[in-house]
């Protein structure tokens, strides 16, 4: 993560399928500190062709993923909060960079990614849903909580980091793709 910062401007690509890909149309955007105005990295601006393959990657690896057990799912979040933990300092640091916002900012969103993790971690149990029996005279009901499928996130900036960690921890730990 070092060499991200101190390496610009890297040519930041799209993961799909697995494995790192160019964005079909090779545009891309500059990414600048704004209390520099030096360009450290740039991202690609995707084509309807790249959203189309990661669709599509989403959508065939669902059937599978959404079968596997919560407990099982969890385990690769378990791993992502670890290795984010790991790198938390270098995290608030290209946050400081890309964003222009202060230290305490930029640690208190790599704080919050964290902790939103962990939530997620925790998913197995409520997502086995519920029974309750008796809730009228002769009346049942159940919760059964199933995956959906293909999740996409289209995210603000200011926050780059906690509003993916929003969203993406929790669709996964559920099964989605």
């Amino acid at each position: 993560m070092e060499d991200l910062v101190a390496t610009h401007p890297p040519h930041l690509r799209n993961y799909i399928n697995g494995a790192w890909r160019a964005a079909k149309a090779g545009e891309a955007l500059p990414v600048t500190n704004p209390s520099t105005g030096e360009t450290w990295a740039e991202v690609p601006l995707s084509s309807a062709a790249d959203t189309c393959a990661a669709v599509a990657a989403a959508r065939a690896a669902f059937p599978a993923w959404g079968r596997t057990p919560a407990a099982t799912r969890v385990q690769y979040l378990f791993r992502q909060r670890a290795e984010l933990e790991a790198h938390a300092a270098e995290l608030g640091r290209v946050i400081i960079t890309e964003m222009g916002k202060s230290l305490p900012d930029g640690e208190t969103e790599v704080e919050r990614a964290l902790q939103n993790l962990e939530t997620a971690c925790g998913m197995p149990h409520p997502f086995q849903g519920y029974k309750v029996v008796g809730v009228a005279s002769d009346l049942d009901t159940e919760t059964v909580r199933l995956p959906l499928g293909v999740f996409a996130s289209i995210a603000p900036s200011f926050f780059p980091l906690i509003v993916l960690l929003w969203f993406f921890p929790y669709a996964i730990a559920a099964g989605d793709t």
